[in-house]
């Protein structure tokens, strides 16, 4: 399960990224870079440790400013020998963070470019300055449709996929809905709840405009490297971090892997074994943004109990929710109904008319069944075209009753090209006594029942 939510990578490529600072600690100038390289390798090493596959270890202190901390005093104070670690910081902005830290690294990232300024010519200076800015921009850019992590992970029903785990935010309101429950209920049992419960694909246009970039921003690196001046290894890094930013993450680290014994030799005929090894560093840490972010999503979809086309529930937190509501009304001897809907028009919507026709059919069936049914109804999406609706408390007179008014609501809804939503829909009862499998074997049946027609 790591490996499928990019745990053990990302903690392999931490690992290897600390190996390099540490390299370096034997050849440093003097003993406050030697122990902000040691610092840095032993805060990639601990992470690595640490990192985990949940929200309850925010990426606040750990991910941000810790190593914008370090970048900042070892530029500060090893800027003269390393200066090409300044594009660093266009990494550092691509991930996932809150606002006031993305503020934060851009002036730590301009408070670093004005101290290696008074080392350049005013012109090479400027150059600089212009560059990093826009890579910072291209960084901001690339994590600017990712919220904050800590909002995001607020909302999540479950801190860590398969585990009870509540956000404080989410226990709160889970609390108030189950105390309306047992008040209604007329009982105060212990409350049985679950832990259950998106990058858009560039366009070929801006695939191919990111390819020029590229490209063009190779030839004027080329052209800078080779030259005498105060800090000739200044643009060593910007090609790597460049690749980083405009390509995705397996492209990008076998191009710069390649492509770095030319740029060092641009940079560096004699190749001193102190500067590969600083490059190397760069690189590495450099690639922690993308896997960090990769690690983000993932975490966020594993947690996520939305279907990803509508607001219904996927399969897996359907199927918990519905096992927990079974062991409720067995405890409580209560009433549980569920009823089945079929929407017969999505395979033709999404054959006919696209995408985005398909999606407005779902959304529409959700927000009728939302207005028909009560706050702890549930409703999933077992199969593409069949939806489960969960009915805690009611017994078949409810249902028939919640069935009959979704189908004559769906009439009312007209959608272009598709006309009026057409619903079919049948009920199924929870018998005391039986099994969840028992029921879900049931519904599978009549959910089969209503597709045939």
């Amino acid at each position: 399960m790591q490996s499928k939510y990019k745990v053990g990578l990302l903690r392999a490529n931490l690992l290897l990224a600390g190996v390099f600072p540490a390299l370096m600690v034997p050849g440093a100038r003097d003993l406050s870079e030697a122990l902000l390289l040691g610092l840095a390798a032993a805060w990639l090493g601990i992470t690595a440790l640490l990192v985990e596959f949940s929200h309850r270890r925010p990426s606040l202190v750990p991910w941000q400013l810790l190593p914008s901390l370090l970048l900042a005093a070892l530029l500060w104070s090893a800027g003269d020998r390393y200066p090409f670690w300044l594009w660093a910081w266009a990494a550092l902005v691509m991930l996932p963070q809150p606002a006031w830290m993305a503020a934060l690294n851009v002036l730590l990232a301009a408070g670093s470019w004005a101290w290696l300024a008074r080392l350049l010519p005013p012109e090479q200076a400027l150059a600089a300055g212009l560059t990093l800015a826009l890579m910072l921009a291209l960084g901001l850019n690339r994590a600017r449709w990712r919220p904050a992590p800590h909002g995001q992970a607020r909302a999540r029903v479950s801190l860590v996929p398969g585990l009870r785990l509540w956000p404080r935010a989410r226990l709160a309101d889970d609390l108030a809905r189950e105390r309306g429950r047992a008040q209604r209920d007329g009982t105060h049992a212990e409350l049985l709840l679950i832990a259950a419960l998106m990058r858009l694909g560039q366009q070929e246009t801006a695939r191919l405009s990111a390819y020029l970039a590229l490209v063009c921003g190779y030839l004027l690196i080329a052209t800078s490297l080779p030259g005498e001046g105060a800090l000739p290894t200044l643009w060593l890094g910007l090609p790597a971090l460049l690749t980083l930013l405009l390509l995705p993450l397996g492209p990008a680290t076998l191009l710069n892997l390649s492509l770095a014994p030319v740029w060092l030799l641009l940079a560096d005929g004699a190749l001193s074994p102190g500067l590969v090894v600083a490059y190397l560093a760069l690189v590495g840490a450099g690639g922690l943004a993308p896997w960090g972010m990769r690690h983000h999503q993932a975490l966020l979809a594993a947690t996520d109990p939305r279907d990803d086309e509508c607001p219904a529930l996927k399969p897996l937190p359907l199927l918990e929710r519905l096992e927990s509501e079974v062991e409720r009304a067995e405890l409580l001897d209560q009433r549980l109904a569920v009823v089945v809907l079929h929407l017969p028009q999505l395979e033709m919507a999404g054959e006919q008319f696209g995408t985005a026709a398909r999606r407005a059919l779902l959304e529409t069936l959700c927000a009728t069944v939302a207005e028909q049914s009560r706050d702890q109804d549930r409703l999933g999406r077992p199969e593409p075209a069949i939806f489960w609706l969960v009915l805690p408390g009611t017994g078949e007179s409810g249902a028939l009753l919640v069935r009959q008014r979704t189908e004559a609501a769906a009439t009312t809804r007209r959608l272009p090209e598709i006309g009026h939503l057409e619903v079919r829909g049948a009920t199924c009862l929870h018998t005391p006594g039986h099994t969840f499998s028992a029921l879900r074997q049931r519904l599978v049946t009549t959910g089969r029942r209503l597709a045939d027609g």
